[in-house]
């Protein structure tokens, strides 16, 4: 029988600790940045119903997780959300989007605060494009500015005719 010292028992439970704690963090500020969009009035959209064939969400689909793991630890554990829409009240700040690390797609259809900060948007490693509807008024300078902070996140918005310039 073979026997371990305990420094690496030790150094052995320190990294299953850590492997534990990370995706946990994750979640933790993915649910907080969720319970953000919903308190905004806003919509979450999750991979798991994500059809990358029809590039849009489906509703048959099924996260394939345990329902004891997902009440033990949350959907936010096992689930990414890939996708915010913005459509009930004035956007102020988009700081607490910094939680949701595998977002893609945001979608702003309500009108936003002139001074608002868009580099949280920088945060997020994921996003792949910016949709702002008319309703957004979005202005020029905005526009600008957004096009200099994400070089590579498409960015369209209805009011400006140019706003496919950006992104791949």
């Amino acid at each position: 029988m073979k026997r371990y010292s305990i420094r690496t028992l030790l150094l052995a439970t320190l990294l299953i600790a850590v492997c534990i704690a990370v995706p946990l963090r994750r979640a933790r500020m993915q649910r907080q940045a969720r319970e953000w969009v919903s308190a905004q009035r806003g919509h979450s959209l999750f991979q798991y119903g994500y059809g990358r064939d029809t590039q849009w969400y489906e509703t048959d689909s099924e996260l394939v997780v345990p329902d004891i793991l997902i009440r033990a630890f949350g959907i936010d554990a096992f689930n990414p959300v890939t996708a915010v829409i913005f459509d009930c009240d004035e956007l102020t700040t988009l700081d607490p989007l910094v939680g949701m690390v595998s977002l893609r797609n945001l979608h702003v259809n309500i009108e936003m605060a002139d001074e608002i900060d868009f580099t949280p948007l920088a945060e997020l490693p994921k996003l792949q494009s910016i949709h702002f509807t008319e309703w957004s008024f979005l202005n020029d300078s905005q526009l600008a500015e957004l096009r200099v902070l994400l070089p590579r996140v498409r960015i369209v918005s209805d009011a400006h005719s140019d706003t496919d310039a950006n992104g791949p």
